[in-house]
């Protein structure tokens, strides 16, 4: 039994490390860089030599990457801002020293947002699978964002966690928000998604909000579980339908305010 994990990067010199201090029981660590330009790769280099560097396209075709690139049977995908628990570790190995019948494992999530574990709001309970036999699951490409791993066979779960230390300020998020919703838009785009309308934007902000907060039960995790109902319900409705609703109108504001400069020079704007 030889495990490999992989890990995509990105400009995660604040992160990284601690992801791969956290592997460092496993028998090979693949990084897929998406050329970075502050110290990742250097601090990468002193945990493991294979690191590699492409252009990034998409998350499942980075992750493809590493999974071509392990020479190990088993594969254990993780982000720079996860961390593999000590109980996950024991339990993993004695899993696949053990004779089953899985070809993959789903793994419980531990959130952390803004410093707090979050117990509420729609974060516990949560599994992924990230645990997996070479040659059995490959992630589905042309998904530009939340990509979905293919499994072949029995997918097993295990009851450790993986520590996802995610959001650490308000202001690094914005800018991964920024990222991810221009992808998820230009995909809903493409998928011919409904019209965004007043009313739907306004109401599904709303929902969503209600969802989290309410319903799920995002009050009990007190200020940060407040500040997290309203970050999602901003960048999961408000930006990325706002994105949409850019690119269903068929005209950028940058053309339009060429238009209104020709307009001002000509004297003709009403």
């Amino acid at each position: 039994m030889k495990i490999s994990a992989i890990i995509i990067t990105k400009n995660e010199e604040e992160m990284i490390e601690g992801c791969l201090r956290s592997l460092s029981w496993v028998d090979e660590i693949i990084i897929i860089d998406s050329y970075s330009i502050d110290r990742t790769v250097d601090i990468c280099k002193n945990f493991t030599k294979k690191i590699y560097q492409f252009n990034f396209k998409e998350f499942a075709d980075q992750k493809n990457k590493g999974i071509n690139k392990a020479s190990g049977n088993w594969i254990l995908v993780i982000d720079a801002d996860e961390r593999v628990s000590v109980s996950l570790r024991n339990e993993i190995k004695k899993t696949l020293s053990n004779k089953n019948y899985y070809n993959a494992f789903e793994i419980p999530f531990c959130n952390y947002f803004l410093g707090k574990k979050m117990n509420y709001g729609g974060w516990n309970p949560e599994f992924h699978c990230r645990l997996f036999k070479k040659g059995k699951a490959f992630y589905q490409s042309n998904l530009p964002v939340h990509e979905r791993l293919e499994v072949k066979g029995k997918i097993g779960f295990l009851n450790s966690c993986i520590y996802h230390l995610s959001h650490r300020d308000i202001s690094s998020n914005l800018l991964k928000t920024k990222d991810r919703a221009v992808l998820e838009s230009e995909n809903l785009f493409l998928e011919n998604a409904p019209k965004v309308t007043e009313i739907n934007l306004f109401f599904g902000l709303i929902k969503h909000l209600f969802e989290r907060y309410i319903r799920a039960k995002g009050y009990r995790d007190g200020m940060e579980g407040l500040i997290e109902a309203l970050y999602q319900s901003f960048s999961q409705k408000l930006i990325i339908q706002g994105m949409l609703w850019e690119r269903q109108r068929r005209r950028t504001s940058k053309e339009i305010y060429k238009e209104i400069d020709k307009l001002i020079l000509k004297g003709e704007l009403s």
